[in-house]
């Protein structure tokens, strides 16, 4: 959705949301909009700044034009939760 000339971004997955917009403004006003439609399901949680956990992966935003997506403690996680020790592979 384009909104003051730029892009809106909303991504979903199940009950969890990612809003992103290079005017903070904007990122403000639709969290208004979700507690006004959806604060009465409960409250509404909000992150905003340079780091994100969102699904496992952590984001960095904090070099100017440039995101790192880091996994690494998800795969760990994952791992570490894995009822079989696996061998060496090849």
């Amino acid at each position: 959705m384009c909104i003051k000339s730029a892009q809106h971004t909303v991504a979903f997955h199940v009950n969890d949301l990612k809003s992103s917009h290079k005017d903070p403004k904007v990122n403000d006003d639709f969290e208004k909009w979700l507690e006004q439609t959806y604060g009465k399901q409960g409250k509404v949680k909000i992150k905003q700044g340079k780091f994100h956990e969102h699904l496992g992966m952590n984001f960095d935003f904090s070099v100017e034009g440039r995101l790192k997506v880091d996994m690494r403690d998800y795969v760990k996680e994952m791992l570490g939760s894995f009822p079989t020790t696996l061998g060496k592979m090849m």
